[in-house]
């Protein structure tokens, strides 16, 4: 098992989710580190990690409202979001 040092300043990248999929982090190999966050009070933001439109059904992540998303194995393909509504996300990645 390789274990994987983690010595990288964050980002941050802020953004809206709507009713249409949109790729709200280009993927990237080296991504060491990534945190998806729902600051929305009312509306689920779905999200998928392997570059294909994200959908507001079982086949993507749901982030219910004001809640987060830090996932143990760090994904490094595009991430697509969606929402049922109009949600703010925020993203910390490395």
């Amino acid at each position: 098992m390789h274990i994987r040092e983690f010595n990288s300043v964050l980002s941050h990248a802020n953004g809206t989710a709507t009713n249409a999929s949109a790729v709200a982090l280009a993927g990237n190999a080296d991504r060491a580190y990534l945190l998806i966050q729902n600051q929305d009070a009312a509306a689920y933001v779905y999200t998928r990690t392997d570059g294909s439109a994200a959908t507001a059904n079982g086949a993507c992540l749901r982030i219910d409202p004001g809640k987060a998303w830090e996932p143990k194995v760090v994904p490094t393909g595009n991430i697509t979001l969606i929402s049922n509504g109009t949600a703010v996300y925020h993203i910390v990645y490395a």
